[in-house]
Parts: C-alpha cells; sequence; structure tokens
C-alpha cells in the first residue's frame, strides 16, 4: 500500500495528461495557459501535429508523446515518461500541420496537470517546411540500437 501511494505521489505510476486546444488567431504559438483563457474559445482546428521533446537542447533529446488535434480542436497529450509534471525541467512541444512546422515552444510541465490547458494557435499561411537533414538527425538519435555510453557528453 506504502509503495502504491509512493509510486502514485512521484507521478511515476499512470499517465501524466495534458489537455488544452488548437484554434485558428492571427499568430501562431504554443503555450500553457490557465483554464479560463478567453483564447480557448477560438474557433476550433482539427488535424494540428504535436511532439512533446524531453531534453531538447541535448544530444540526447526524445520525443515523448505524440498526439493530434481532434474535432472542434480538442487536444489529449498522454505522457508516460517518469518525472513528466514532477520534475523541474524543460519540454519543448513542436506544432505541426499539413508538413510544415508552425511554432516551437519551450514549457515547463505545471505539477498539476489540471491547473493549466494548452493553447496551440495556428495562422493561416504560416508555417515552414521542415527540412531534410533535421528530420534525418531526429530519426538517427532516435534509433534504439546505437551504443552510447551513458557517461557521453552528449547526456549531460
Amino acid at each position: 500500500m506504502i509503495l502504491l501511494a509512493t509510486c502514485m505521489a512521484l507521478g511515476g505510476c499512470g499517465s501524466y495528461v495534458l489537455t488544452g486546444r488548437a484554434v485558428t488567431a492571427d499568430y501562431s504559438s504554443a503555450d500553457l495557459v490557465d483554464p479560463d483563457d478567453p483564447r480557448l474559445n477560438g474557433t476550433g482546428l482539427p488535424g494540428v501535429s504535436l511532439e512533446l521533446v524531453r531534453d531538447p537542447d541535448s544530444l540526447g533529446r526524445k520525443v515523448v508523446a505524440r498526439t493530434s488535434s481532434k474535432a472542434g480542436g480538442a487536444i489529449t497529450f498522454a505522457i508516460d515518461d517518469f518525472g513528466a509534471g514532477f520534475l523541474d525541467e524543460e519540454w519543448d512541444i513542436r506544432v505541426m500541420r499539413n508538413g510544415s512546422e508552425f511554432a516551437v515552444a519551450r514549457v515547463r510541465l505545471p505539477f498539476d496537470a489540471s491547473s493549466k490547458e494548452l493553447l496551440v494557435t495556428i495562422r493561416a499561411g504560416d508555417g515552414r517546411e521542415r527540412n531534410s537533414l533535421g528530420t534525418e538527425a531526429e530519426r538517427l538519435l532516435q534509433q534504439e540500437d546505437r551504443k552510447i555510453p551513458r557517461d557521453s557528453a552528449i547526456f549531460r
């Protein structure tokens, strides 16, 4: 019983779930806002792809969650990595639609996921094509068969 309580308190058991909306706006961005932020009531935008990146400044960065906005722009991010919202660290949220990248935001996940909502705004005509070199580098970094010593500088 004590083990279960400790596990739940640390956030290591079960998913950390971040919710929000993708809406149209005069600019493209991603941000964590209060649940009563009026911008969350904007025109919903389905089909927006999102990635959550852990340790974004490290060569050992990792995409830990992916999702897409549903009808009405609803977003639900289920994050299973240990420490999400518990450890004080920065994460990147990448926003893409139709193969173009619209925004990258650096955030700190709140301890209580329900205390903030993810607001993604997309401006029509914004977005830049993701270059193939960046995409290839990410793919190579995520290959599981790479044998890099854990004390390597890329993990610092």
